[in-house]
């Protein structure tokens, strides 16, 4: 069994700085810890010891555990046991060491193999840069791993959302070739409504596909009368407001089957057709072929319906 590569010290908080270049979350360690976190720090102080590294002089730089020194820090603390790494520790051995952390509490959010990516970029031969990737799920590619490192340009709070899972991966990848604007036009329009991850993707695409054809930014698209309307509406409920939300988008994108597809509506409800019955129509109206689905309670009653409908059919 190997020797740990750090060992144990009782550090100061006034030895320990308060930023760490070696964060792999940036966007979260200026927030305040929770009131749970600092009260329990308060009563049983830090139950598992951040990982600092030796710095210049007698001080110390964070590799993890930063919002357990904060709320320490808020709790009144004045000391606290550290896994101490050397400074002169090599660099691959460091950010393995970094990643095996963050790793041993929970896998690495997109946000987090991103602000890793680059760290190792910085510091790795690209014949070591290699053997990470695998520990990431990363692909090697070079337009992959551009797409990964785009990630660390986003705000801190569309990194927060995608670290938190409350947008999905490709939505965040998509977020960084927009503009600025219609960025945080969209950011904002999604953390307004509960849209899962295929949703999101819908979403996105119909964006796309409206603003091809209107040839305007996505921030004056979201910002329509009937977009702004179904936010407003008080009356409904999220998932209500997300499927009227890529309604209203379907219909910008393609007004014309969408006229078509309000027509067909209004003649079936004219039919007056039984419960459960309804009427399909070819894909985008393609041709005029139409499908008849009714509902039946068991199988006798279907076998019923087909003995008297080809006994009222014409005859030969």
């Amino acid at each position: 069994m190997k020797s740990p590569f750090f060992f144990w010290h009782l550090c100061r908080l006034t030895q320990i700085e308060a930023q760490s270049p070696w964060s792999l979350h940036p966007f979260l360690d200026l927030e305040p810890p929770s009131d749970d976190l600092v009260a329990s720090v308060r009563e049983h102080g830090i139950l598992q010891p951040p990982l600092v590294m030796v710095n210049k002089g007698d001080t110390f730089v964070v590799l993890s555990g930063m919002k357990r020194l904060r709320a320490l820090r808020l709790a009144g603390g004045e000391e606290t046991p550290c896994r101490v790494v050397a400074a002169d520790i090599e660099k691959s051995a460091l950010l393995r060491l970094i990643l095996e952390e963050q790793r041993w509490h929970t896998p690495l959010t997109i946000s987090e193999k991103a602000f890793f990516l680059a760290l190792a970029k910085r510091f790795l031969s690209p014949e070591r840069l290699n053997r990470i990737y695998p520990l990431l799920s990363v692909s090697p590619r070079s337009e992959e791993t551009a797409k990964l490192l785009a990630l660390t340009n986003l705000p801190p709070e569309i990194l927060r959302a995608a670290h938190e899972g409350r947008i999905s991966t490709a939505t965040t990848q998509a977020l960084t070739i927009l503009s600025a604007e219609d960025r945080q036009a969209v950011f904002t329009r999604l953390t307004e409504i509960q849209l899962g991850d295929n949703k999101q993707k819908r979403f996105l695409q119909l964006l796309a596909e409206v603003r091809n054809l209107r040839q305007e930014t996505l921030t004056t698209i979201l910002q329509l009368q009937e977009i702004i309307y179904i936010f407003s509406d008080k009356r409904m409920n999220p998932p209500q407001k997300s499927q009227r939300l890529l309604d209203t988008l379907a219909a910008l994108a393609a007004p014309e089957s969408s006229a078509s597809e309000c027509q067909f509506r209004q003649w079936q409800s004219s039919l007056a057709l039984p419960a459960g019955a309804r009427i399909e129509h070819s894909p985008a109206f393609e041709n005029d072929a139409l499908r008849l689905i009714l509902p039946f309670a068991r199988q006798q009653a279907l076998e019923a319906f087909w003995r008297r409908a080809n006994s009222q059919g014409p005859k030969p």
